[in-house]
């Protein structure tokens, strides 16, 4: 049996920063998703609570909206070439005249 030892301070810390990236790549794989799923999560119910206090949703029509949001998304995942929820930004800015991304774009 043959041992392979580590044959400079380089090659260990070469190997040990590769080590450190492939566990940071499975700790983002598996808790990135979860992070982004409960932040959307917050924003859609943050954005639901205005439209049914200030404009008067209620279940039925808040119900309608979810539904055709996860429609949306489910689009966008099934043909992300053609359908991205980046072109939503980009309707409001060219459509409505809001910049998301502008501080007062409101």
């Amino acid at each position: 049996m043959k041992s392979r030892y580590i044959a400079s301070k380089t090659e260990q810390e070469r190997i040990a920063m590769q080590v450190a990236r492939e566990e940071i790549d499975r700790q983002k794989a598996e808790l990135c998703p979860k992070c982004e799923e409960g932040i959307a999560n917050q924003v859609a119910a943050v954005m639901i609570k205005v439209l049914h206090d200030n404009f008067g949703f209620g279940k039925k029509r808040i119900c309608e909206l979810i539904d055709c949001t996860e429609s949306l998304f489910e689009l966008c995942a099934k043909d992300g070439k053609r359908y991205q929820a980046t072109q939503c930004i980009a309707w409001l800015k060219e459509k409505m005249d809001i910049d998301l991304e502008a501080k007062d774009s409101v």
